[in-house]
């Protein structure tokens, strides 16, 4: 499933591109993370930089050959993200806990924290999909 942006008044989105890390690939949409200047497909609890603008798979070589860079949206990290959980039993007992990323689109309901995590859940709506801030740095 895709990610969705629930739109509110303060949301701010820009776009920007880094050096996509070798033997990567993301999709549309994907979360990504920025480490060491080089953008890569975020996974478990990495702090995440914005969404996926494109398409991409890097070369082996692409940080030092090819150097192709990987485009996505930074959102405003209030701006709530619906996003799709998979394993763990997610209630609405977890929101304002934190969790990490099982790929990079799907929260992992099993990973919730009370104190850290990719993901903070700001509203239920199922055990399979909640609305999701950024967690921040």
């Amino acid at each position: 499933m895709a990610i969705y942006f629930k739109e509110t008044e303060s949301s701010v989105s820009r776009s920007r591109s880094g050096l996509g890390k070798n033997s990567t690939a993301v999709q549309n949409g994907d979360f990504v993370t920025i480490a060491g200047n080089v953008v890569a497909a975020a996974t478990g609890a990495d702090v995440l930089a914005g969404f996926s603008n494109g398409t991409k798979t890097m070369t082996a070589t692409n940080q030092t050959v090819a150097k192709e860079q990987i485009s996505y949206t930074v959102a405003d990290e209030s701006q709530a993200v619906r996003v799709d959980i998979s394993g763990g039993t997610v209630t609405a007992a977890d929101v304002n806990k934190f969790f990490g990323l099982a790929d990079a689109r799907t929260v992992n309901g099993a990973s919730v924290s009370a104190t850290a995590g990719a993901l903070k859940l700001v509203n239920f709506v199922s055990a399979t999909l909640g609305d999701f801030v950024f967690a921040g740095k």
